[in-house]
C-alpha cells in the first residue's frame, strides 16, 4: 500500500486515478469498513485505484477525546486488510482554512487525482465544517467527476460510532465494541522483560506497554495472539498489577500451550470477551489460584 503524506498545494502528487473514501475513521468501525468495501468495488469497476483520505489518529484537533481507538500505523494496517492501495494522511492544519471548492478541486482532483469521492451520511469538510455530501457530490460533478454517498451502516437500529465502542470497552463490553467494530478490538505493543513474577508462579506472560489513557476498562480478558501464522488462545490482564503494588497501566498476556521467547517482538493482542475486573489479592498464591480459574474457563 503506497501511503502518501499530504502537507499542502505542491507537495503530495499522486500519479494514479484514484476513488477515495473520505473520513476521519477513528478505530476504522464496521460502518468505516462498510464505506471503504464500497470503494473498493467501485474502483475495481471503474478501474481506479482503491484509496482512502484521513487524518493522522493523534491529531489532538480532531480528536478532541485524549482517548483514541487506534494510532495512525494500526488504522493504516486496517486499511491496507480492507483492500485500499493508497493511503492518504494529511495534516488538518494544511487544508483546514480551505474552502470546500478548494478542497475539491485543488486537493481532491488538482493533486490528488481523485476522480471519484465516497463518503458517508455526516460527513463534513472545508472551514468551519461548512461543507456536506450534497456539496461534495455537486463540486466533484462540476468538475467531471463523481461524488458518492454510502448510507451509514445501522446495527440493531443504530448508526454506528466511536463514541459508541469507546463507551463499550469502557464499561468492558468488549463483545459489543466487536459488533460495531466489525472485527475483534486489539492491541499491539513491543514484548519486554518484567519482574519475572509470572514465571515463578507458574503463569509467564507476554508484557507490553498500553498508554495511561487507554480507552480499556481494566480487568482480564479472553484473547488471541497469533505467533508464526498459528492463533492461540490467550488471557490478557489490563492493569497495574495491583497484588504487587505497581502503578504503571500495561498489559500482561499468558499463552496457552506456548513455549518460545518473543522478547522484542512486536505482537498483536485480539480481545474477544471480559472475563472479570482487576482487584488486589492477599497473597501471590490466591492471585494464581484466581488465574488458574481463569484457564479453566477458557477449556
Amino acid at each position: 500500500m503506497q501511503i502518501i503524506e499530504y502537507r499542502g498545494i505542491g507537495s503530495a502528487a499522486c500519479e494514479d486515478k484514484l476513488c477515495c473514501a473520505l473520513g476521519f475513521f477513528d478505530g476504522v468501525h464496521a460502518g468505516h469498513r462498510h464505506l471503504l468495501s464500497e470503494c473498493v468495488k467501485e474502483a475495481r469497476k471503474r478501474g481506479l485505484k482503491p484509496a482512502a483520505f484521513t487524518f493522522r489518529a493523534e491529531d489532538t484537533v480532531l480528536n478532541k477525546s485524549s482517548q483514541r481507538l487506534y494510532t495512525t500505523a494500526e488504522k493504516a494496517e486496517i486499511f491496507k486488510e480492507l483492500g485500499i492501495e493508497v493511503l492518504i494522511i494529511a495534516d488538518f492544519e494544511s487544508v483546514r482554512e480551505l474552502c470546500p471548492e478548494n478542497f475539491v478541486r485543488d486537493v481532491l482532483i488538482g493533486e490528488l487525482g481523485c476522480r471519484i469521492a465516497m463518503s458517508g451520511e455526516g460527513f463534513r469538510f472545508g472551514k468551519n465544517a461548512i461543507g456536506d455530501t450534497h456539496l461534495l457530490k455537486m463540486l466533484m460533478e462540476k468538475s467531471g467527476c463523481t461524488g458518492i454517498v454510502v448510507p451509514d451502516l445501522k446495527i440493531d437500529g443504530a448508526t454506528v460510532s466511536s463514541t459508541k465502542i469507546k463507551e463499550a470497552l469502557k464499561n468492558g463490553d468488549v463483545k459489543q465494541a466487536n459488533t460495531l467494530l466489525g472485527a475483534p478490538y486489539f492491541i499491539k505493543g513491543r514484548v519486554k522483560h518484567g519482574r519475572g513474577v509470572g514465571h515463578i508462579y507458574g503463569f509467564p506472560t507476554l508484557n507490553t506497554d498500553l498508554p495511561e489513557n487507554t480507552v480499556l476498562k481494566g480487568g482480564v480478558y479472553r484473547s488471541e495472539i497469533e505467533i508464526d501464522g498459528k492463533r492461540y488462545v490467550a488471557l490478557t490482564n489490563i492493569g497495574t498489577c495491583p497484588t504487587f503494588n505497581l502503578s504503571e497501566i500495561h498489559a500482561e498476556t499468558m499463552v496457552l500451550n506456548f513455549e518460545g521467547d518473543l522478547y522484542g517482538e512486536e505482537v498483536k493482542i485480539s480481545l474477544t470477551d471480559f472475563i472479570r475486573g482487576e482487584r488486589k489479592f492477599d497473597t501471590p498464591e490466591d492471585l494464581k489460584a484466581q488465574i488458574e480459574r481463569d484457564v479453566k474457563g477458557l477449556e
